[in-house]
């Protein structure tokens, strides 16, 4: 019952970090936005890069059609134990903030309402060689 769309302005945007952690904060937020959708609708994920003050980032948001989050939890998101369902933990976001600092990037609400909410996420580019420094085929 959820219409998904991905789209990559810039690609291939290459991070480094550890496989599992990452797979565990994309996963996360994308059972929280169906969640929040238990009718269906419309979940969108955007990547692309951004310039920042300490270099290139990785920068994906993930959108979705839900009923958003009510405004006096906001700003608490991302505090452990903190669920507006009663199975939930509270751990989810906490766990996905973490994670995304140790790999020195970070996690925002960028918008919510009672049509959806976005978060934005962001993570380092890893250094790559220059295109023709790059290894040829199979390495």
């Amino acid at each position: 019952k959820i219409d998904i769309s991905c789209e990559t302005r810039d690609s291939p945007l290459v991070v480094n970090g550890n496989n599992g952690q990452l797979q565990q904060v994309f996963l996360n937020l994308i059972f929280n936005a169906a969640d929040a959708m238990p009718e269906g609708g419309a979940l969108r994920i955007l990547s692309y890069r951004q310039e920042s003050a300490h270099g290139p980032l990785a920068a994906v948001e993930i959108s979705d059609t839900g009923t958003g989050i009510p405004k006096n939890i906001r700003e608490k998101v991302f505090d452990s134990f903190l669920t507006g369902r009663t199975e939930g933990t509270g751990l989810g976001l906490a766990v996905v903030k973490r994670i995304l600092k140790s790999h020195r990037g970070d996690i925002e609400v960028l918008d919510s309402s009672p049509s959806g909410t976005t978060m934005k996420l962001w993570l380092p580019l890893a250094d790559q060689p220059s295109p023709e420094n790059r290894p040829r085929g199979p390495v």
